[in-house]
């Protein structure tokens, strides 16, 4: 049967939404195991933020709405880790308390009010930590154009560094600051990439192991900068996180992500 123009339209129209709709249920991020138990920090330190707010002020500049959008995502985290919400809900969960997020510190901020009262500004703060936490902790999913042949071995050799990070850490602070995340990473990513040299691995199962890395990394910075160690005065940290970031960026640099 041949189709007029009238006709094909509504057809081409029904298939691309189908297309969006399917493209839209497999996105995925990779979710870093401590964001559930991060989203339940930030559920609580906002609903002490509102109430703060609620007692002390006339307005709560956007306060409630942030309790009410820190719930929805711990709850889509949760339900999440019990195999019944998928990484899109998630996703979609993250960037409604992101926005949220914007529009309480736009409405704050000009109040003068972080700069007037000590208990509010660390009230502030401690929300802030908590959400730039479970931003490290939600990483999107990267994709592969191709893969160097250097980055095998490159990769072991991030995953030497992040060992002897997490070792120096472990024998000298109270804390490894997920070092040994990084370390446990690395580690994989190194497997899956010497799997790809044997043909036996995907380049996808590379991209979804370079992205636990990325999170673990980024993850472990920012827990170094809220113990106040990045850039201290402790020459040999300093010099192996240098070593295993530009082992890092090594590695990266060798897997070329698509446009």
């Amino acid at each position: 049967m041949i189709l007029n123009q009238r006709d094909l339209i509504p057809r081409i129209l029904v298939s691309v939404f189908t297309l969006f709709f399917l493209w839209s249920q497999t996105a995925s991020a990779y979710i870093h195991a401590p964001a559930v138990s991060a989203s339940h920090e930030l559920e609580k330190q906002t609903v002490v933020l509102h109430d703060y707010l609620h007692d002390h002020y006339d307005s709560t500049f956007g306060a409630h709405e942030l309790e009410e959008a820190a719930e929805a995502l711990h709850e889509a985290l949760q339900l999440w880790s019990e195999g019944s919400s998928t990484e899109t809900q998630v996703g979609s969960a993250l960037r409604t308390t992101s926005g949220v997020w914007r529009d309480f510190r736009r409405q704050i901020k000009p109040s003068g009010l972080l700069s007037s009262d000590d208990t509010l500004k660390g009230l502030f703060r401690d929300t802030r930590s908590l959400f730039r936490k479970i931003s490290f902790l939600l990483r999107k999913a990267s994709e592969l154009d191709s893969i160097s042949d250097k980055a095998p071995s490159a990769s072991h050799e991030l995953e030497e560094a992040a060992h002897e990070l997490h070792e120096f850490l472990h024998d000298n602070y109270p804390s490894t600051y997920g070092s040994h995340d990084l370390e446990e990473a690395a580690h994989e990513l190194h497997e899956g990439l010497h799997d790809w040299s044997l043909g036996t691995a995907l380049e996808d199962k590379v991209a979804d192991l370079f992205d636990v890395v990325d999170g673990a990394w980024n993850y472990f910075r920012f827990q170094l900068d809220e113990a106040g160690l990045k850039k201290g005065s402790d020459g040999a940290l300093n010099q192996l996180v240098r070593e295993t970031r530009k082992a890092f960026k090594e590695v990266k640099s060798l897997l070329r992500k698509a446009d």
